[in-house]
């Protein structure tokens, strides 16, 4: 986490960003895929209620998921 990128983010923005993060450490630490693309990222996030990344990569997971659920 950037100490200047956070300082432009509201409380809410920063803790959203704070629980993005944990999930990333959670899934790390416990041997799981934990990157931005990732079935299991994307559901963690979902579970917990934590905000997805902006990046084209990470807004495709959240899509591709969601259509695999609706299927």
């Amino acid at each position: 986490m950037s100490k200047v990128v956070n300082e432009r983010y509201s409380n809410e923005e920063f803790l959203n960003s704070l629980l993005h993060e944990m999930v990333h450490w959670v899934l790390h630490t416990t041997g799981k895929p934990f990157r931005d693309d990732t079935k299991e990222f994307v559901e963690e996030c979902i579970r917990v209620g934590a905000s997805f990344s902006k990046t084209k990569t990470a807004q495709r997971a959240f899509k591709n998921y969601s259509k695999s659920l609706n299927k």
